[in-house]
This record gives structure tokens, sequence and C-alpha cells, in this order.
């Protein structure tokens, strides 16, 4: 199979409701994200994040529907298939941000691991500029994490310094953020605030107390993608020579974070 990749460059629009006038508001509440992320594949995943003032939790829902999308093209002909590839394990990613701390649960070849973010300076440039999203206002920001650029669309609307993925620290809530090179787009499909909203965040506290660091994570990855490559390995021919990882190759693919630049 022949892999390519897919950019996709046209803006989707998306309904969003907004349950509470402005002199009741209170600040919890409940948004829905889609995620989408250009690499080899294309990757879309869904997540719903609670907030109130002081912490957000994000969780992957529809996990089971939730996949990766990969564009086969037969050799000599021009007609292509999308082939969808889902994962074996469907516990759900999490976002956590609890201000003091931030952890995060990945699904990394259908194994789980929960993580303990490295704390970072979220060096935001608020513009001028603003748009409207659905009926919210929201303004345009700007910032560099991990390798790339990014623009982000919040509203002052909703006061608190939470948005999806690992994005926070503006003063308001992040409606939309994509890369400069549409690697990775999230966008809210729907936002509710106010007391009718249920606001309590299901958190199993217990599996943030042995977190693995960064650099435990990214240790634990490659080897993962280690034991992958040898599991292919040991099922060739007798006498065949067994796969061989080039971890410094210029051209191999990179994820959204860009680790150790």
């Amino acid at each position: 199979m022949k892999i390519k990749k897919n950019i996709t460059n046209s803006l989707i629009l998306l309904a969003i409701s907004f349950s509470a006038a402005a002199q009741n508001f209170n600040p919890c509440g409940n948004v829905r994200y889609v995620h989408v992320e250009n690499l080899a594949t294309t990757q879309i995943s869904n997540y719903e994040m609670t907030f109130d003032n002081v912490q957000s939790f994000s969780k992957e829902v529809n996990v089971e529907s939730s996949g990766n999308i990969a564009e086969e093209i037969t050799s000599g002909n021009s007609l292509t298939k999308n082939t969808e590839i889902g994962r074996k394990n469907n516990t759900p990613r999490y976002f956590y941000n609890n201000k003091s701390n931030f952890y995060f649960r990945d699904v990394f070849f259908d194994e789980a691991m929960v993580v303990i973010e490295d704390q970072h300076t979220w060096d935001w440039k608020i513009d001028n500029e603003t748009k409207k999203i659905g009926l919210f206002t929201a303004q345009k920001a700007t910032v560099n994490f991990r390798g790339r650029d990014y623009v982000a669309w919040f509203t002052s609307e909703i006061p608190v310094p939470f948005g999806p993925w690992k994005f926070k620290g503006l003063p308001g809530l992040i409606l939309e953020v994509y890369d400069t090179n549409n690697i990775f787009h999230i966008s809210a499909t729907q936002v509710k605030v106010g007391k009718e909203v249920d606001c309590n965040l299901v958190i199993q506290k217990g599996e943030l107390t042995t977190p693995l660091s960064i650099r435990d994570y990214l240790a634990q990855k490659e080897k993962l993608v280690d034991a992958m490559f040898a599991q292919i390995s040991s099922k060739l021919p007798k006498g065949s020579p067994a796969f061989k990882r080039d971890k410094n190759c210029a051209d191999c693919g990179q994820g959204v974070e860009i680790f150790n630049e």
C-alpha cells in the first residue's frame, strides 16, 4: 500500500450553541472538539472537554469510530480509495489540566500510558484580528509549541484559560487552533455553558499518582517501535536479514510534536 499525505485546506462550518446569558455567566461548561491530524495518514478523533474555573478535563469519545484514514493508490491507476485503520485498544485518551500540573493519557501501539507534562511557558502573541465562530466573537493569537507555529482563536466571552489538546493560557476559551503547515487542526463543534450544564469532572485520579515523565514516555514509545520491528522480522523467511530501523534518518516522518528541537 502506498500512503499519500492528505492535507485539507478547507474549513468546515460548524454550529455552536450558547446556553447562558452573559450577565449570568457561570465559569463552568462543556465543549466538543474534533481533532484532524494529517501526517502519513489522516487521523480524526473527537473529544469532550468539561471545565470550571480551576481545571479542565478532555476525554476522547466515540473511540470505536475514530481512526486513521489511509489513501491507497494502485500502481498504474489514478483511482484511490480510503481505508480506515482502527486501533485494538479502545481505552480513551485524555488531557487533564488543573493549573498546577498537566496530565495526559496516550494510546500508542495499543499501549495506554499516563504522562505528566513538562512545565511549559505559553508565550502567546495576541492579535487584534477577530472573527465570528458560531455566536462567539473570537480573537486571534499565535504561539510556537514543540517545533510548530500555531494560530488559535479564543473568545473572552468565556473567560477561562483552557482549550483543546495541550493548549491553554489565553484569557478566554480556545474554540479553534491549527498549525501553519495544516498538519493539525482542532475545531469546537458545540459549546455549552451555564447553570444547567453538568460540570462534574470524572477523573480517575488514582492513575495520576505514578505518571511517566515526558522523557520516560518517549523512551517507552521507542521501545514499542523497536518491538514492532522485531515482531515483523520474526515472521520473515528463515535466513532473511532482520529489518533495521534507522532512528536518525533525515526523511523519517515526524509527529505533531517535534522533540529535541
